[in-house]
């Protein structure tokens, strides 16, 4: 945005791109841990970020619902932030093709139990 910048311009916005197959397992764990988190999504009635950290986006298609969404500003703990490491780990396993998805089909697992039996 021109107003945050020092030149006062407006900046093209850099997106990176990395593409990797993965199994129909990890696929499933992802959309099922996305789509219990995401649909406990609740926003406050007043903005709550603050000038410095990061803003998490996520979404998810849901079958009867279509796509939902849900965003979090750097949570330090609880599920938003466990949510935002998976997501962190997912990058890892798409950028290095030797990570295996095992251990992150483990956690995917863990993580929906914990939002389904808190």
């Amino acid at each position: 945005m021109a107003e945050n910048n020092d030149g006062k311009k407006v900046r093209k916005v850099q997106v990176a791109r990395v593409d990797r197959e993965i199994s129909l397992e990890l696929a499933v764990a992802i959309q099922r841990a996305w789509g219990k988190m995401l649909l406990q999504t609740r926003y406050p009635s007043h903005a709550s970020g603050g000038v410095d950290g990061v803003c998490y986006e996520f979404s998810v298609w849901v079958r009867g619902m279509g796509d939902i969404y849900g965003q979090t500003w750097s949570p330090e703990n609880g599920l938003p932030a466990e949510m935002v490491s998976l997501g962190e780990s997912l990058i890892g396993l798409a950028s290095d093709k030797k990570v295996p998805e095992q251990p992150l089909i483990a956690k995917l697992k863990a993580f929906e139990d914990r939002i389904t039996n808190p």
